[in-house]
C-alpha cells in the first residue's frame, strides 16, 4: 500500500499538466493563481483593457468571465475562449469600449473588475480576482490645444503692429519653440515601474538634450534624466520605479511630474511643465514558501528547499526559517540575508543531530519546516510558509 502511495506522488510530480481534475488536484502547489494587474485605457483605441496575470501553475486552455462594475452599479459582462496564460505572465484583454460600458464623457470613473477563469485546474487563491481602480476615460477623438493662455487685453491694430509681428518670426520667440507637456501617468504593476507619457506639442525640437524630469510621489523626489528630442505631436515614454519612492505603496496615489526643471529647453510656454494624477499604486510582492524537504540517508541530513514563487525580494531583506522535528519539539532556525528572485531557490542542509532524530532509530518522525517566521517579507501570500512532511528512520 505504501509503494502504491508513492509511485500516486511521484507521477504527480512529474506529470503536473495532466487534464484530469482527479487525483492529483489534491496537490494545490500545482494550481493556478489569476489576478487583476492593471485596468487602463489604450489612447489610440480609447477601449478598456484589463490586464490578468498568473502568479502560479500555467494553464493550457480555459474560458474567462469577466464582469465589470461602475461607481453607479451599472454591471456589464464578457466572455473570453481559450484563455491561456503561464506562470508568472500577464495578457492584457480588451473588455470594453467606453459606450459599451455607457460612458459618454471624459472623466474619473470607478471600475471594478472580477473574473473568473474556467480551466482543468481549481484556481489556488480566488480572493485577488477582483480589482477596483480609479481610471480615467477619455471619449474625446480631438485634439483641442488649449494649453496656452489668451491675453484677455485687446488693442487695436496700430503701427506699432508690425514690429511685434517682426518679433514673433524671431527664432527664439515664443510661438516657434518647443513646448513640452505630459499627456498621462500610469504604473506598470507586472514590472514595477511608474510612467509619464512627455509630448511635444509645438515646434520641433533642433536637437537632443538631456533634461532633468522629476517624479513626485507622497512628498519624495526621484529624478530622471533622459535624452530628448521630439517633433511637433510626437511623444515618448519615461519611468521610474516603484521601489524607488518606498518599499511599497498601495491603493490611490497622486503622483506628480516636472518637466524640464533645469530649464534647459527654451519653450514656448514654460507654465504647463507640472503635470500631477492619481492612480492606484500597488506592487508586486514575494511569496517565500518550503517547496520541499528531502531525506538524504547517505550522510544523515535532512535539506530544505526554499523558493519563491512570485516576485523577487529587495535589497537584501534578512529573514529566517525553522525546521520543527514534530515528534519531540525540538527545532533548528536558519537566517538569511539575500535576494530571492522570482522562480528561484535556495537549498541547505540540516543533521539529524540538530533537531534530535537518533541514527538508525527505525521510527517515524513528522518534520515541519516553517520560512519568513519573523514575519520580515511582505508577501503576496502569507498562508503558505509552512510545510510538513514525514520520514522513517
Amino acid at each position: 500500500m505504501r509503494k502504491l502511495i508513492s509511485l500516486v506522488f511521484a507521477l504527480a510530480l512529474v506529470i503536473p499538466n495532466i487534464t484530469s481534475a482527479a487525483p492529483f488536484d489534491i496537490f494545490n502547489k500545482y494550481y493556478p493563481d489569476f489576478l487583476i494587474s492593471n485596468i487602463w485605457q489604450d489612447n489610440s483605441s480609447k477601449d478598456i483593457y484589463v490586464k490578468v496575470c498568473n502568479a502560479w501553475w500555467s494553464v493550457d486552455s480555459g474560458t474567462m468571465q469577466l464582469w465589470l462594475k461602475k461607481s453607479n452599479w451599472e454591471k456589464f459582462t464578457k466572455t473570453f475562449q481559450n484563455v491561456n496564460i503561464y506562470n508568472g505572465g500577464c495578457v492584457d484583454y480588451r473588455a470594453f469600449s467606453p459606450s459599451e460600458i455607457s460612458i459618454a464623457s471624459s472623466g474619473n470613473y470607478s471600475l471594478t473588475v472580477w473574473i473568473v477563469i474556467k480551466s482543468n485546474r481549481s484556481e489556488k487563491n480566488l480572493a485577488n480576482n477582483i480589482s477596483t481602480r480609479y481610471v480615467y476615460i477619455n471619449t474625446s477623438t480631438t485634439f483641442y490645444n488649449n494649453q496656452y493662455y489668451n491675453n484677455s487685453s485687446y488693442s487695436s491694430p496700430t503701427s506699432n503692429y508690425n514690429n511685434q509681428y517682426n518679433n514673433n518670426c524671431n527664432s527664439s520667440n515664443y510661438y516657434w519653440n518647443p513646448d513640452l507637456v505630459v499627456k498621462e501617468v500610469w504604473q506598470d504593476t507586472y514590472n514595477n515601474r511608474i510612467y509619464a507619457k512627455i509630448c511635444n506639442i509645438w515646434a520641433n525640437m533642433s536637437n537632443s538634450l538631456n533634461l532633468r524630469f522629476d517624479f513626485i510621489l507622497n512628498g519624495k523626489t526621484v529624478e530622471k534624466y533622459s535624452y530628448v528630442n521630439l517633433n511637433r505631436d510626437s511623444c515618448t515614454s519615461l519611468y521610474v520605479n516603484t521601489t524607488d519612492f518606498i518599499q511599497w505603496y498601495y491603493n490611490d496615489n497622486s503622483v506628480s511630474v516636472k518637466l524640464d526643471v533645469n530649464n534647459n529647453l527654451s519653450e514656448s510656454n514654460e507654465n504647463n511643465n507640472y503635470f500631477s494624477q492619481n492612480i492606484n499604486i500597488s506592487c508586486l510582492r514575494p511569496d517565500i514558501l518550503i517547496d520541499n524537504i528531502i531525506q538524504n540517508t547517505n550522510n544523515n541530513t535532512l535539506t530544505v528547499k526554499v523558493c519563491n514563487r512570485w516576485n523577487s525580494t529587495l535589497n537584501d531583506q534578512n529573514w529566517s526559517t525553522k525546521i520543527y522535528n514534530n515528534s519531540n519539539w525540538n527545532s533548528v532556525i536558519r537566517n538569511h540575508s539575500i535576494n530571492l528572485w522570482q522562480n528561484s531557490c535556495i537549498d541547505f542542509n540540516i543533521s539529524y543531530y540538530e533537531i534530535w532524530i537518533p541514527y538508525n532509530s527505525y521510527w517515524y518522525y513528522e518534520i515541519k519546516a516553517e520560512t519568513d517566521i519573523y514575519n520580515n517579507i511582505y508577501e503576496s501570500n502569507e498562508d503558505n510558509n509552512s510545510f510538513v512532511r514525514g520520514f522513517n528512520y
